[in-house]
């Protein structure tokens, strides 16, 4: 994928795209990673299909990855509209989104913010949680506090494994680890600031009002995959997909995402997939 910065009133926002087709998609990633979770997922989706037709653009949400941190606290809402202010820039006037946990609870809101401009929703795991679950996680929300004898960075290195319910069933490599790792440490001591926000978040009322295709996706492993029933709730038009995979499906089995993406592009109303 090719790098390039967008200029934003608060900072610079850094942006992985490919291909250079007429229908925009934009990805957004998990906490606390980066657009570099979208660079297998875009050799994959490029493998069967034309540079043509399609243009990724895979966002560092503020405050990770190497965009801008901003001054204010996280919030899905912040984070949504800076998604439509980068697309603005790109010169996007409609757009497909896809978004990866965190990713996927800005992807929801960017729908319900800006629906004139959002021709499909995916989501890769379940977030709306009961509440009274969402609070539990919330009060378990811990931040990363730098410590003399460096036991901090254990903490990081295992907190990479949490994202699965079942570890041991699809555990990442050493090299994925690794990458994750450092991601979140690049994200210094805000990166919780981002659980805080989703778990806080009513999710189920601005999900209820996305009006364009909406396709779920989650893995068997992943953490998130007991939120399926209620975020189908939220809305009942969106379609679910259950994958065997963890959550880590993006690296490591890129291809079984691909699958079923392209087939919701597909069947999206032709005079949706081209912004006007």
């Amino acid at each position: 994928m090719r790098r390039l910065y967008v200029d934003l009133p608060d900072g610079q926002v850094h942006v992985r795209t490919a291909g250079h087709g007429p229908i925009p998609i934009v990805l957004l990633h998990q906490t606390a990673a980066s657009s570099v979770m979208y660079e297998a997922f875009s050799d994959e989706f490029f493998r069967d299909r034309s540079a043509d037709d399609f243009t990724l653009f895979a966002i560092d949400t503020p405050g990770f990855g190497m965009s801008y941190q901003p001054v204010e606290a996280y919030s899905l809402e912040s984070w949504a509209d800076v998604v439509a202010l980068v697309a603005t820039e790109l010169g996007l006037d409609g757009f497909h989104v896809l978004g990866h946990h965190t990713g996927a609870a800005v992807a929801i809101l960017v729908a319900s913010r800006h629906p004139e401009r959002v021709l499909g929703l995916t989501m890769i795991g379940a977030l709306v949680l009961p509440p009274a679950e969402a609070a539990e996680r919330h009060a378990a929300v811990r931040g990363l506090v730098p410590v003399a004898d460096g036991s901090h960075l254990l903490d990081v290195w295992e907190a990479v494994n949490t994202i699965d319910g079942d570890p041991l069933a699809y555990p990442p490599s050493l090299e994925l680890r690794e990458r994750e790792a450092v991601d979140k440490l690049l994200a210094g001591t805000r990166w919780h600031e981002a659980y805080l926000a989703v778990f806080s978040a009513d999710l189920a009322a601005p999900l209820a009002s996305v009006g364009c295709p909406i396709l779920l996706i989650c893995g068997r492993a992943d953490v998130l995959r007991p939120y399926v029933p209620t975020t189908l709730a939220a809305n009942p038009r969106a379609k679910c997909v259950e994958l065997a995979s963890g959550a880590y499906v993006l690296d490591q089995d890129p291809a079984l995402v691909v699958g079923p993406f392209a087939a919701f592009l597909d069947a999206v109303p032709a005079a949706e997939r081209v912004a006007s």
